[in-house]
């Protein structure tokens, strides 16, 4: 609320007498109290008002605080993205990410490594600075595609897989032969193909929740391998992010 001043002055013959008051009040309540005090205006005084202007210095600390105000808007907004958005740049430990594009899905692909699916053994992928969760584990099997369906999906090869992040917690295991993808019997491996690509999936290692902040080890074991397999190269590979359209 403003100070206003009101000072009056009354005009006696010769003589003029300054009468002077101050209070809080709004322009309108100023002249009201005028009137109310010593009269109406007439020939004998009169009222003048003033209105102190705000101080400079008040006026430059409410910009500052506008101009501090924008400045932690700004910043917490810069924390928000940089918290939020990732870069392929930051993965560490496997073969390479791949980013097929905001508006695809899934849109991150971590290449872990690569195992022969022919030979029993058990083989450790340790990575760091994957996409934010949930992602999925998919073994990819190499240079095979829907044409290769009916031969991946009669194998007895067990493969059982595992991932635990930095601290020892598991994130995800599964196990089981590659043959369930074919009767599907069992909620074990399940085999994805198309005419460009095939990859085992399990039921156990899908929207696990991964931070780009933690180191993760993936096992990945075969054993009980099928005589008839073929000599195919197996990559572990984690999948997410992107933009899942309806």
């Amino acid at each position: 609320m403003t100070t206003h001043r009101v000072t009056v002055r009354h005009h006696l013959a010769s003589a003029e007498k300054t009468n002077s008051f101050s209070f809080n009040e709004t322009p309108q309540d100023a002249q009201e109290k005028c009137s109310g005090d010593l009269g109406p205006p007439g020939p004998h005084f009169r009222c003048e008002r003033v209105v102190r202007a705000e101080s400079w210095e008040s006026l430059m600390a409410k910009r500052m605080k506008r101009a501090w105000m924008i400045v932690i808007s700004v910043g917490l907004l810069l924390i928000a993205f940089w918290a939020t958005s990732y870069h392929p740049s930051r993965f560490r430990g496997g073969i390479a990410l791949r980013d097929s594009g905001f508006f695809s899905y899934p849109r991150y692909h971590a290449q872990l490594g690569d195992l022969p699916l022919w030979k029993e053994g058990e083989d450790q992928f340790t990575v760091h600075g994957l996409p934010p969760g949930p992602l999925d584990l998919k073994l990819q099997v190499l240079d095979s595609t829907d044409a290769n369906r009916a031969e991946l999906t009669s194998l007895s090869t067990n493969v059982s897989v595992s991932i635990t992040d930095s601290s020892g917690k598991q994130v995800c295991e599964g196990s089981g032969k590659l043959s369930d993808a074919g009767t599907r019997e069992h909620s074990t491996w399940a085999l994805a193909s198309s005419s460009s690509q095939a990859a085992f999936w399990h039921a156990g290692c899908l929207q696990m929740p991964i931070s780009r902040f933690k180191t993760y080890t993936v096992r990945v074991r075969t054993s009980e391998v099928d005589p008839r397999s073929p000599h195919s190269t197996i990559m572990p590979v984690l999948e997410g992010g992107g933009i899942e359209l309806p």
